[in-house]
């Protein structure tokens, strides 16, 4: 039921880059023209680097949501559904509203994930959830489409 110490650890990291705006007379600004192109690739590939972790970021909150509905839709071996609550749908559908925002470099796969995330669960509330075989099917159904398609 919970995560193992690496995971957590996964989940935490530090890093400091500390980039003042450059004024005349700033020893970047006077630096030879090849040292001035070392700093700039440098400052390109921070730039790159946090953006492929805000978009990574955006996908692992995708794929774990879809994972996480999958599992409350899921009945398990035993016979038992498990239970679900009406924050899981809210924060469902919270996420493909935020996603919108996330999707930073308009990654049209991200954004189909999006929307079919929001066609799965839009529609559903948590009393039909839990009240129809039926739904919970489709549910899942759903959710294993997008983990089959972008869980990569």
């Amino acid at each position: 039921e919970y995560p193992t110490a690496d995971q957590v650890r996964a989940k935490f990291t530090f890093s400091y880059v500390f980039s003042p705006v450059p004024a005349a007379g700033d020893m970047r600004v006077d630096l030879p023209a090849e040292a001035l192109d070392v700093v700039r690739a440098q400052f390109a590939k921070v730039s790159e680097q946090r953006l492929e972790a805000a978009m990574a970021d955006a996908w692992d909150r995708v794929l774990e949501m879809a994972r996480y509905l999958k599992a409350k839709v899921t009945t398990g071996e035993d016979g038992k559904k498990p239970r679900i609550f009406a924050t899981s749908i809210d924060q469902a559908k919270e996420l493909t509203e935020l996603l919108v925002g996330l999707n930073i470099t308009n990654d049209p796969d991200l954004e189909e994930a999006r929307v079919a995330l929001k066609n799965a669960i839009e529609p559903i509330d948590r009393d039909s959830l839990r009240d129809s075989d039926e739904l919970r099917d489709s549910v899942r159904i759903k959710m294993d489409a997008i983990l089959t398609k972008f869980d990569f």
